[in-house]
């Protein structure tokens, strides 16, 4: 679903620390008409860590790609599978490109699977040359637009049309982040009319992971938000609202993506 840039800058998925001694500053740009079937968007983040100071960011990813450009590295970022924490010092920043759900074999050879839990160099896909003019120019650029001015030139060069399996599978990932009742697999192939072995293969080669881990991800997503904003909502509640008949595999399966359990999580958030 295409958001305006006002309506871009969203914590979903980012799971609030125990401390944040750090000062973050994050900007999102919309791409231009041309590459909005693909990009969902272009983001800038800089750092500035306290003095002395780690600070570690928990976030339970989307299912997208990125391409990635810091001062001392380019790389494809694959999907983590499981909850990923980067650990900061210092100050740094970090340009990106947002590809959407489905859209990563419009740019990347391969299978999207190949990339998932994966931190590939650019230089290791692209010609070393042009990656590394592309990392000067990101880095070089004044303005968001400038850098989507450039990151466009490059996508304009390597990035092919999508298929009807990129559309399928975006559309797919769409469904299932707006259609809560979708909790397991055999809904969503009977809502989109395809077989869940269909689907399987579908997700393998374009999104990166399966059509399960989407629909628990976008699930734990929502647990996340509901815990952190209904301190007086019991946990039982949150689990039942969000189709699980069952708490204590709602609380395993917390635990199990985020490494502490939906108690402790809804306790220690709900005082920040």
């Amino acid at each position: 679903m295409r958001k305006e840039n006002s309506d871009l800058l969203t914590t979903r998925g980012i799971l609030k620390p125990e401390r944040a001694p750090v000062l973050f500053d994050l900007k999102q740009l919309i791409p231009t008409a041309h590459f909005a079937a693909q990009v969902e968007f272009y983001w800038s983040v800089t750092w500035d860590i306290i003095p002395d100071q780690t600070f570690e960011q928990k976030v339970l990813s989307h299912p997208n790609l990125h391409v990635v450009i810091e001062p001392e590295r380019a790389y494809i970022a694959g999907i983590p599978s499981a909850c990923y924490t980067r650990a900061l010092k210092g100050s740094g920043r970090a340009h990106s490109i947002k590809l959407l759900p489905g859209m990563a074999t419009t740019l990347l050879p391969g299978a999207a699977k190949d990339y998932t839990d994966k931190e590939r160099p650019l230089a290791d896909i692209f010609d070393a040359h042009e990656v590394q003019e592309l990392q000067q120019r990101i880095l070089n650029s004044t303005s968001e637009e400038q850098r989507r001015e450039y990151f466009e030139r490059f996508l304009t060069t390597h990035m092919t049309s999508p298929r009807d399996a990129h559309h399928r599978a975006q559309r797919y990932v769409e469904l299932i982040q707006n259609t809560p009742e979708i909790i397991h697999v055999e809904a969503l192939a009977k809502q989109v009319h395809e077989s869940v072995r269909t689907l399987q293969r579908l997700f393998t080669a374009h999104v990166g992971v399966s059509p399960k881990w989407v629909i628990k991800r976008y699930r734990l997503h929502e647990a996340a938000e509901q815990l952190e904003t209904n301190p007086d909502k019991s946990v039982a509640e949150i689990a039942q609202e969000l189709g699980y008949f069952d708490q204590a595999h709602f609380s395993n399966e917390f635990k199990s993506f985020t490494g502490e359990s939906p108690s402790h999580y809804q306790s220690r958030t709900s005082e920040t």
